[in-house]
């Protein structure tokens, strides 16, 4: 039979996986990134790739990754502030507390 399909009833396994994942489920309850999560499922899916699967993820967590990641690196005001208006003398022996603290 030519173009008949039913030379074979086996289903056919994916070669491609497409795992869609939102920002909600990489973060835990304080809306921090879950590594641990993330380490997990980035095992599952090497495993996929080990079984010859092409693997895409799809997430907009990168998002709130880089967010995270920015907000450790910038100062925040009140310390900006303090910093700013702390004598240079008062920083070198008290460099974390507020200039009105003594």
């Amino acid at each position: 039979m030519t173009g008949s399909h039913t030379e074979s009833s086996r289903p056919i396994a994916p070669r491609r996986i497409v795992v869609k994942v939102g920002t909600s489920t990489l973060t835990d309850e304080d809306g921090r990134i879950d590594r641990g999560y993330i380490a997990d499922l980035a095992g599952q899916l090497a495993s996929q790739r080990a079984e010859g699967k092409v693997v895409v993820l799809v997430t907009s967590g990168a998002i709130r990754a880089g967010r995270e990641r920015l907000e450790s690196r910038v100062e925040s005001r009140e310390s900006r502030v303090n910093r700013l208006t702390t004598p240079p003398t008062r920083l070198a022996t008290h460099p974390d507390k507020p200039a009105a603290a003594a």
